[in-house]
Order: structure tokens, then sequence, then C-alpha cells
């Protein structure tokens, strides 16, 4: 999904694309708690997979588009850091609460439900004070998901994953 949501990043900003996949992103760990079919599952994570793509490529693209050259090889190390502390936080959270929890009917269900509402309240923090830095394509929400999940021959998934046609050398 990486040369999808890059290439609307790129047409629209990172920061376009960093807010919709923040906004989706906290569904994944709620999603799973629907169902327990294998083939939910797989559905849920294909949604986890597009999803995280976009968010990943976005936040990583905005650091670019945000930082000066001398500068950027210091803050993708703060990112990485910062990243892997609130995933190890976020697993040893989520370890207590298996461990130790008998109030809910099942502790990976809880687990879920909380990681789902804290990556909501980030969302809703910090996604808005998000501003982008240079002169892109402006596109709503609806359009962008629609444009980056069209079927047409000329874009979306099935033109980028699926080479249909290949170049020929004349």
């Amino acid at each position: 999904m990486f040369p999808i949501w890059g290439r609307a990043a790129d047409s629209f900003g990172s920061r376009r694309v960093l807010s919709l996949s923040g906004y989706l992103m906290p569904l994944v760990p709620i999603v799973w708690c629907l169902s327990a079919s294998p083939y939910y599952i797989f559905f849920a994570q294909v949604y986890s997979g597009f999803i995280w793509g976009a968010f990943e490529i976005s936040s990583f693209n905005f650091i670019f588009d945000t930082t000066s050259p001398q500068k950027r090889a210091t803050c993708v190390a703060y990112y990485n850091v910062i990243n892997g502390a609130a995933i190890i936080s976020g697993a040893m959270l989520g370890g207590v609460i298996v461990r130790y929890n008998n109030v809910f009917w099942s502790q990976y269900l809880l687990v879920f439900i909380i990681s789902g509402i804290l990556r909501y309240a980030a969302s809703f923090i910090f996604l808005p004070k998000v501003r982008e830095v240079r002169d892109v394509e402006t596109i709503g929400y609806p359009a962008l998901l629609l444009k980056v999940v069209a079927t047409l021959p000329t874009m979306g998934i099935i033109y980028n994953l699926i080479p249909l046609r290949r170049n020929r050398p004349d």
C-alpha cells in the first residue's frame, strides 16, 4: 500500500493522508472485537494493512516535509525512539490489563477496546495541530479515500498492485 498512499500524499499532502488514516486507524483494534471467523479476521487484517500503510508513509513523509536536511536524521531518530517507546508501553499496559483484569468478561477484548479508545483520543488531540507545509491540491476525506480505493484502470488498487500491462522495449 505504500506506493498508493505515497502518491496520494505527494498529490494531496502528507497531512491529509495522515489525518484520514489517523481517524480510521483506531478502528483496527475495535474491528478485531466483532468476530472470530477466520474470513472476517483476514479482511480485518487487510483493512489494518491498508490503514497502517497510509499512517506510516504519511507520518514519515511529514518528517521530511517539515525538517531541514541537517536536522532530518535527528528527527527520524526521535520519531523512532518515541514510536518504539509507545509500542513497548502499549504492549506492557495490555499485558497488565490481561493479567489483572477480573471485571470485564474478556481480558483480551478489553485490551482491544481500550486500545481503540486511546488511539482515538490521541488522534483527536494531536491531528488538529498538524499543518501542511507545502502547497498541495485540496481534496475531501471521502474523495481521497475513494480515489485511493478506486478500481478504475487509470488509478487505485487494481492499477497499482496488479501490473495490467508490461512495458515492452520497442
